[in-house]
């Protein structure tokens, strides 16, 4: 996250173009590159204005320039959990899928005409095919073994702590959560700064 002060702001179109589409994509005269980024109008005056701003990586758009938003998969036995999840992370601009079991989980991501997922919110403790069996069988594939994996558990006991370290799970959040603490960890797990 960088922070840039431009002084001497004599007109308005400086806070016309920040207060209007976020992201902005510009371009530098002198190398010709374009770069897009997030920003974050902190002030603004006659004298100087200062913005907030991240690059957005090339990664992050469709072909055409597009930005794509960020894929979440929530999976959870809860329907009132999922919901939650749902609405505390479109909040954040972000897409969410959801899966009421491992198995609809597997079914989802084995499926190749499906829009893949950038990360994914697991439930531990669920009937018939739980957490740990779930993300075993997602790491068994080529395709899927390095999509980030956050644990939702009622239990984090060291047990537990231990295998979800064997399996690679980057991140776990005890039930019940704050919405804060969801947003945070998943934001992270993307690679997405908070504003």
């Amino acid at each position: 996250m960088t922070y840039t002060k431009w002084e001497n702001c004599r007109n308005s179109s400086v806070a016309d173009l920040l207060s209007g589409t976020n992201p902005w994509t510009f371009s530098d005269r002198k190398s010709e590159k374009i770069d897009t980024i997030r920003f974050t109008l902190l002030h603004f005056s006659r004298k100087y204005v200062i913005i907030k701003h991240s690059k957005i990586p090339d990664t992050d758009f469709f072909p055409g320039g597009r930005l794509m938003k960020k894929r979440v998969m929530v999976v959870d036995d809860d329907k009132i959990t999922i919901k939650m999840c749902e609405f505390i992370l479109k909040k954040h601009d972000l897409e969410v899928i959801s899966a009421s079991s491992g198995k609809r989980c597997l079914e989802y991501l084995r499926d190749r005409t499906n829009p893949p997922v950038d990360c994914i919110v697991l439930d531990l403790e669920m009937p018939m095919l739980n957490g740990f069996n779930t993300l075993s069988s997602i790491r068994q594939s080529d395709r899927l073994k390095n999509i980030p994996v956050m644990f939702l558990t009622a239990s984090a006991n060291e047990e537990t702590v231990r295998e979800a370290i064997r399996l690679g799970v980057r991140s776990y959040l005890r039930k019940p959560f704050l919405p804060k603490d969801l947003a945070s960890k998943v934001l992270s797990l993307l690679g997405i700064e908070e504003e």
